[in-house]
């Protein structure tokens, strides 16, 4: 291993195994516009230009993102989760993570920065004399961080948020290499998705909108292709979800 190897040497070695393994065009030309930004932590981040955006999806499907993150992990050393953001700086980056993942990069005891209740039971904390209380230990952030930080009605306030969620959570999602997973995590999704149209989309009895219309499309379209199935499937689990909760 060589963390001290340039990046651009790194994407380009996993470019070759990944050739090796995965006989399909559009992965190898999706994999050659990619622009690596910064390996942080377990986590090799990169994007693609603006313009090349939409190759994004023939590296999301099970195959292209394990034969990626393989390859990856045989050249670094370690496990590395390969992490494609619509940013194109490290900056982005930072600003996406912490707005995913809800955290500063050091947990502390102070529940406002955290964002989530952390008690803290001192019942068996000796106190001394002067009535003081020895602090806390501190406690180093974890290095791979869930990405479930999503809204509590599973809506998210942009398509794009939602999206890239979803591919996130795909990486991460117990048991996703097997049917039975990838089932759960269909219908884990149906409820973000469900949230998110109820968020962005006209209520009942309103006029369509189009442009929403389309983004729904692409979101199931995108999750369809990271499973392998027929977005029509996809749909249909969606609205079976949405009629189970009362929704039209």
């Amino acid at each position: 291993m060589n963390e001290s190897m340039p990046l651009s040497e790194i994407w380009a070695r996993t470019f070759n195994r990944v050739q090796r393994e995965v006989d399909i065009p559009t992965v190898w030309l999706a994999m050659q516009a990619v622009r690596p930004i910064v390996v942080d932590g377990n986590r090799f981040v990169a994007t693609l230009p603006p313009d090349l955006r939409y190759l994004s999806m023939n590296l999301e499907s099970s195959d292209a993102a394990h034969a990626i993150e393989s390859s990856l992990e045989e050249i670094m050393g370690r496990p590395l989760a390969f992490i494609l953001i619509e940013g194109q700086t490290v900056e982005d980056w930072e600003a996406e993570k912490a707005e995913l993942l809800g955290t500063e990069p050091l947990i502390t005891f102070d529940e406002d920065d955290m964002g989530v209740d952390f008690p803290v039971d001192t019942s068996d904390q000796l106190v001394f004399k002067d009535e003081e209380v020895p602090p806390p230990p501190a406690f180093a952030a974890p290095t791979m961080p869930s990405f479930s930080a999503a809204p509590s009605d599973g809506g998210f306030d942009s398509w794009d948020k939602l999206n890239t969620y979803i591919g996130h959570e795909q990486k991460h999602f117990p048991m996703i290499r097997y049917p039975h997973g990838q089932a759960r995590f269909l219908m884990h999704c149906a409820k973000h998705i469900s949230g998110t149209m109820d968020r962005l989309m006209p209520p009942p009895g309103a006029p369509l909108d189009t442009e929403q219309e389309r983004m729904l499309a692409k979101s199931i379209e995108r999750l369809a292709q990271g499973l392998t199935l027929d977005p029509f499937f996809v749909s249909l689990e969606v609205l079976r979800y949405r009629q189970s909760i009362g929704r039209e």
